[in-house]
């Protein structure tokens, strides 16, 4: 069974096999780079987003950050706000890319984008979360003792374990995507 026709991307039905198998690894290779790339601005905000970071970098945010019921809700949700801001253009990217790559089918294309998207997530919120605010939190320590690498991620992973329920909660109700 096949798509309805306004489901055609009519302008995509003109080109090749061959064409679209370039296409396609010509968007792989590009959503490759945004995962990769998008790992170094996604770890900054795990690293600057947290309330002892916030405090050391921003001096004059230390008399809002002692109010207790401030600190408790910037504590629980101002990572995961930077970070879903932050990802908001990802899936109208990712959907062009989809698109772009030669498929023929609007809803095919979506569900390309939602492949690229859960691939996205998966090394660059999690895994970049996870060992970029690590590493950025115990540079120093690292430096000094780089075998250490190991054991820092392994003691890291219970502090990064209530930002990513938060993370899910917050998805849940402000809305997927």
């Amino acid at each position: 069974m096949h798509p309805e026709l306004r489901q055609l991307l009519w302008t995509r039905l003109s080109k090749t096999y061959y064409e679209r198998e370039i296409r396609q690894y010509v968007v792989y290779f590009i959503v490759f780079l945004t995962i990769l790339f998008y790992m170094i601005p996604i770890g900054l905000i795990s690293a600057f987003t947290t309330l002892p970071n916030l405090r050391k970098l921003l001096l004059f945010l230390k008399v809002i950050l002692d109010e207790i019921t401030i600190r408790t809700v910037l504590g629980a949700y101002l990572p995961q706000l930077a970070l879903k801001l932050f990802l908001a253009l990802l899936p109208i990217f990712l959907l062009f890319l989809s698109k772009e790559e030669g498929i023929t089918y609007e809803s095919h294309a979506e569900w390309g984008a939602s492949g690229k998207y859960f691939y996205f997530l998966v090394f660059n919120v999690f895994i970049g979360l996870t060992l970029g605010g690590t590493l950025f939190y115990s540079l120093m320590d690292i430096e000094n003792h780089p075998n250490s690498i190991v054991d820092k991620l392994a003691q890291s992973l219970h502090g990064k374990a209530t930002f990513f329920i938060t993370f899910v909660a917050l998805k849940f109700f402000v809305g997927y995507g």
